[in-house]
């Protein structure tokens, strides 16, 4: 009787036991803020349990997510690897884990996310998933610091607004194209609407002004700022059409002073 109401179970003890895990390793060994402020950082993972939960995805996917960051994020002398996830969860959940993971983060910035957006194209669907689910926790919650504090916002992390911004693109644009029927499709549009909305505008005096990043194949490459006149303007509409002679795309949003 009682193997029978396990299996019904939907709150079932792999999930307990990875709240467990994830709280010990963010929590208990380190006590990990979110970036630039008091708030546990064991609060994210537990959100991106709760979406894929009603994303509708399988068990495994749901403990995956909830331990996505023990591996990047645990301290040396409680190490996680991702054969101590596959002992306790299974091969599939640390398979799972590993894929969302920062390889090196040793590396530049700009060379991290460079590798973490030509990894996105080899996912499976169960990867898209957690990685969805990571990228609409952390934008959203920046998104709502933001409607906050402002511009200030942008102080906690260590690349300016711009180059924040611009791979924020990237990866909805790899994520959408790796899975666009993923039933977080819709979640990873709203953000895209929301960061279009809290860009800034540049205007001085009659001067509209641009915000042009740079992007090559799909992957952020500089990021710089021009302010046009009026007669600058008419000679550069074709960069609105995407693209230019140096075979790079590029975002541009004008204030229409």
């Amino acid at each position: 009787v009682l193997s029978s109401y396990r299996s019904k179970m939907i709150y079932t003890e792999r999930i307990q036991d990875a709240i467990r895990f994830a709280t010990k390793t963010h929590e208990v060994y380190r006590k990990q803020k979110r970036k630039g402020k008091d708030i546990p950082n064991i609060t994210h993972p537990l959100t991106l349990g709760l979406i894929l939960a009603r994303a509708g995805a399988e068990e495994d996917v749901i403990v995956a997510g909830i331990l996505h960051d023990t591996i990047e994020d645990s301290v040396p002398e409680k190490k996680v690897t991702k054969e101590m996830i596959a002992d306790r969860f299974g091969v599939n959940v640390a398979e799972l884990v590993l894929s969302v993971t920062e390889q090196n983060k040793e590396l530049p910035w700009e060379e991290r996310k460079r590798e973490a957006l030509q990894h996105i194209e080899t996912f499976s669907h169960d990867s898209v998933l957690i990685k969805c689910d990571d990228f609409i926790s952390n934008w959203s919650e920046i998104l709502d610091d933001h409607a906050d504090v402002g511009e200030n916002v942008w102080n906690r992390f260590k690349r300016p607004k711009e180059m924040m911004l611009e791979n924020a693109y990237c990866v909805i644009s790899a994520l959408r194209r790796c899975w666009p029927e993923s039933p977080l499709a819709p979640d990873l549009q709203d953000i895209k609407d929301r960061l279009v909305g809290i860009e800034t505008r540049f205007v001085e005096g009659s001067t509209k002004g641009f915000f042009i990043g740079g992007v090559r194949d799909g992957i952020p490459d500089r990021w710089f700022v021009r302010h046009l006149s009026e007669d600058e303007l008419g000679n550069h509409k074709e960069l609105g059409q995407g693209g230019s002679p140096l075979g790079m795309t590029f975002h541009m949003m004008l204030n229409h002073s």
